[in-house]
Order: C-alpha cells, then sequence, then structure tokens
C-alpha cells in the first residue's frame, strides 16, 4: 500500500512538473513519461507499482485526479488530486 501512494505521489508531482512547462495539467500518463530522461524505464516502475491500465488521471487545466491500484492480491485502489492545496 506504501507503495501505491508513494506512486501517485510521483505521477502527482510529474503533474506539477508539466503545468509549469506547458501551463496545463495532462490527463495522458505517455506525456509525465515524456518528462523523464528514459521513459521505457518510467514504463517499467510504473508496471512495478500500478496493475496494468489501472492507471486513469483526469485533468483539465486547473486540477488533475489520479486513481490507480496497486500490484497487490487487494488489487487496492487509491487516488491523489491537485493542486495540493485544493485537495488537503
Amino acid at each position: 500500500m506504501e507503495s501505491l501512494r508513494d506512486g501517485l505521489e510521483a505521477l502527482a508531482a510529474m503533474e506539477e512538473a508539466y503545468k509549469k512547462r506547458h501551463g496545463r495539467y495532462t490527463d495522458q500518463l505517455t506525456d509525465l513519461a515524456s518528462l523523464t530522461e528514459d521513459p521505457l524505464q518510467f514504463a517499467k516502475d510504473v508496471t512495478n507499482v500500478f496493475r496494468f491500465g489501472s492507471i486513469i488521471i483526469q485533468a483539465s487545466a486547473e486540477s488533475y485526479l489520479i486513481t490507480g491500484q496497486a500490484q497487490d492480491a487487494n488489487a487496492t485502489e487509491s487516488t491523489i488530486g491537485g493542486p495540493p492545496a485544493r485537495f488537503q
């Protein structure tokens, strides 16, 4: 469960970085991967934390919501949203 939360927090940080560069959030995991030096390694890391195909990103210019399921027997699901100040 901790790695699921850590994974979601990492994706949230990438959303913030993406917005700084592009002026908006993205709903595409590939856009977030493009921020990394090695998108293929990013994809491997994502599949180590999340069940295949379980990441859902909803985004607008002003906010995002990311949901994913863990690689555990229960397929534990969690969600994170931002900007951080809005969802705390």
